[in-house]
């Protein structure tokens, strides 16, 4: 328990944690915000790009793709990929700037402790 007067306490509660843990979950769950938004922006690329065709010129990988493939792009389905770009472009950032304060806490952290 913290008690006002005496700073001792949490600075031993601060070498009990693990930095290395604690960046590396908020750095693992950055890492999958990067990987799951690159492949959605991926996707909906794909879906921008085949605009005004029928077919895709990358293969099927999934059950909606295929079903995707066989019909042409709408403009609802341009519109909706292009909305889905911005979000997960954001989300990309957002992970990126986890990272990226998850190093400098790192960082402060071995300062403190040090």
């Amino acid at each position: 328990m913290f008690e006002p007067g005496n700073l001792s306490r949490p600075i031993s509660t601060l070498r009990e944690v693990n930095p290395q843990r604690v960046s590396g979950d908020a750095i693992s769950a950055a890492s999958r915000g990067l990987r799951s938004s690159s492949e959605d922006l991926q996707a909906n690329a794909q879906t921008i790009s085949r605009a005004n065709t029928t077919f895709s010129v990358v293969p099927p990988t999934s059950e909606l793709d295929f079903a995707r493939q066989d019909r042409p792009v709408t403009e609802t389905d341009i519109n909706q990929a292009l909305i889905e770009q911005r979000q997960n472009q954001q989300v990309f950032n957002a992970s990126a700037e986890v990272i990226s304060v998850a190093n400098e806490n790192t960082g402060r952290f071995i300062d403190i402790v040090a």
